[in-house]
């Protein structure tokens, strides 16, 4: 599916969305409200299925922040920018998509710990005590000057 075919599925399943200008990759802002039901149409329709988050991170702008998901689909191939932007400085606060992709939880692409770079907040909580690594060992995070531990898991 080519990005003008992908446009129009995408504005059937999210009439409000945006569509910035992107020359490599298609590019789609969503209300911070419908944001984590528009990334599980992703996924779940038939047609588009995003199955892989390639990577998750927060753009601290002067006067908002911006959360920016790239996806892509492994069976047709084709990728794009989900973005949602939190206007709420002071009580930012967006769904997590960790039930959506599994990746999500793993360090590094993990929206809930985004919080910890970023003042954002989240609406669900999984186990944040737990990150699997190959190897075990104990990491050692430091917040707010207080360290925070996480528990040793392998496989």
């Amino acid at each position: 599916m080519d990005n003008t075919l992908l446009k129009s599925r995408l504005e059937e399943l999210l009439a409000d969305a945006g569509f910035p200008i992107n020359p490599q990759y298609l590019e789609v802002v969503v209300p911070h409200e419908k944001y984590h039901d528009f990334c599980i149409l992703l996924k779940t329709s038939h047609d588009l299925l995003f199955d892989y988050l390639i990577s998750l991170t927060a753009v601290d702008w002067n006067d908002h922040f911006m959360i920016v998901c790239h996806i892509t689909s492994t069976r047709y191939r084709h990728t794009l920018i989900v973005k949602t932007r939190l206007d709420d400085r002071a009580e930012p606060l967006v769904e997590t998509v960790s039930d959506i992709w599994s990746v999500a939880v793993v360090f590094g692409f993990n929206p809930e710990r985004i919080g910890d770079w970023h003042p954002t907040k989240k609406r669900i909580e999984p186990n944040e005590n737990i990150i699997l690594l190959r190897n075990p060992l104990t990491i050692h995070l430091q917040q707010n000057g207080n360290k925070k531990y996480y528990k040793r898991v392998s496989f």
